[in-house]
């Protein structure tokens, strides 16, 4: 969330100067990534098959997939949500609150990713399954709030409720995460974590390549709208299937 964000402020700053500076920045970030993920020290013990070991394998244990749907309720209603914003920054910006400024496009757009970070730190103070709840009715409560900040072009309000709604998707995701991992051994979860990642990209991928498809029949507040059904659609599975 940390890297998102930095890199959405400062790619805005360098659209001002040079956009073709962006990609050096990023080119040279990827080499000292890949300096240090060299020098690091691995926490588990290595393996023969190099070829072997990049096989994607996606697995859940039996034991635990009773936890599989109000996980993925979360997974999906949230990182949706963050495709929102990730997509239609720059038009919220312009469209709704008529400034034409990328610096105003990557707040509104870090303002939904670098607090979740702090929802990440709330989860220590509260039990798991309680949190992903609480998570969740706020965050669909803060979605109903942003609707209306759109709906009174009330910028400021906005970003306020972005960020609340930030850390409420920390809070929720972050206990969904502490559930699953807290019942499977350090073997599985690799397979475990690619199945939460194909569920977390996967889904709302396919609800904003449906948006993608019809957005242009629908106004921006319509469209939020629909992100705020399937958040509180999310919540309700939370509400009734989420258990320890």
């Amino acid at each position: 969330m940390i890297g998102l964000t930095l890199g959405s402020f400062i790619s805005a700053f360098l659209m001002n100067i040079n956009i073709n500076l962006t990609f050096t920045i990023i080119i040279l970030l990827l080499i000292i990534s890949l300096i240090l993920i060299l020098i690091g020290q691995e926490t588990v013990k290595s393996k023969s098959g190099v070829l072997k070991s990049i096989y994607p394998k996606v697995e859940f244990p039996k034991e635990i997939r009773y936890l599989l749907l109000p996980a993925s309720a979360i997974f999906i209603g949230t990182w949706a949500v963050g495709g929102f914003y990730q997509a239609f920054s720059s038009t919220i910006a312009i469209e709704q609150f008529n400034i034409n400024n990328a610096l105003l496009a990557a707040a509104i757009f870090s303002s939904l990713m670098a607090p979740q970070i702090l929802g990440n730190t709330l989860i220590k103070y509260i039990d798991n399954v309680k949190a992903e709840k609480i998570g969740m009715i706020l965050f669909s409560i803060s979605m109903i709030l942003i609707v209306l900040s759109f709906k009174y072009k009330l910028v400021i309000l906005f970003l306020i409720l972005s960020i609340l709604a930030a850390i409420f998707i920390g809070v929720s995701f972050a206990s969904a995460m502490e559930i699953i991992l807290s019942k499977i051994n350090q073997e599985q979860r690799a397979g475990v974590l690619s199945t939460i990642y194909l569920i977390s990209y996967g889904g709302p991928a396919i609800i904003n390549l449906i948006v993608g498809r019809i957005g242009n029949n629908y106004t921006l507040i319509e469209i939020t709208i629909g992100y705020a059904i399937i958040v509180i659609i999310s919540t309700i599975i939370i509400i009734i299937k989420s258990k320890k």
